[in-house]
């Protein structure tokens, strides 16, 4: 896999499972009212500016992890 392979794979997991996970907790503890969509769009950006970089730094990390343990 290339270098851009991963980058955008990974940029799209961390858009995709932050809008859903931030989505589902804001709806949780603001309910379903007017101010939801800005409360779910300022959470998604601080979910997305976390959940960015962990996708790009955890898969190489885990996978070595793993083949260290003989579990490839």
């Amino acid at each position: 896999m290339s270098k851009k392979f991963r980058l955008i794979s990974a940029l799209i997991t961390a858009l995709i499972i932050s809008s859903i996970i931030s989505f589902i907790m804001s709806l949780m503890n603001s309910g379903m009212n007017a101010a939801l969509i800005g409360v779910w769009l300022r959470s998604w950006a601080i979910a997305f500016l976390v959940s960015f970089p962990l996708s790009c730094l955890l898969p190489p990390v885990i996978q070595g992890f793993l083949k260290r343990r003989g579990l490839e």
